[in-house]
């Protein structure tokens, strides 16, 4: 993946988790970049790569001081947060089951639904 591809997929994955946190305006929704969360975590990783070697190879202006360029990047949960959160819908329960496991309900009978589906997933908490 080149420089500029991995910018523009943290920058989409920047805008998107800022509209998460702060809300959305006029309806306008920034969906997350169409690949996978691999190469979301590599993009981000790539542009915080090259933000470590444009520090590092920064020099000093005509005024002595340091200049260079650098872009935001995204905490790598926030990445998978909103991945997940995009791909599996706003329920937690779809989280869980897309991983294979469920939640118990108040008023679950955990005895009988053992009994009645061995080959159910394991249940959480």
């Amino acid at each position: 993946m080149d420089l500029e591809r991995a910018k523009e997929i943290t920058a989409q994955c920047l805008r998107n988790r800022m509209q998460f946190i702060l809300g959305s305006e006029n309806g306008s929704y920034v969906p997350l970049p169409d690949c996978s969360l691999e190469e979301m975590l590599v993009a981000n990783r790539l542009v915080e790569e090259a933000n470590a070697k444009a520090s590092s190879e920064a020099k000093p202006d005509a005024n002595g001081k340091m200049s260079y360029q650098v872009h935001m990047v995204v905490d790598p949960r926030g990445i998978a947060a909103s991945y997940a959160f995009e791909r599996f819908g706003k329920n937690p329960h779809d989280y869980l089951e897309a991983i294979g496991l469920r939640l118990r309900r108040p008023g679950d009978d955990d005895d009988h639904e053992d009994a009645e589906d061995e080959d159910a997933p394991a249940a959480c908490g």
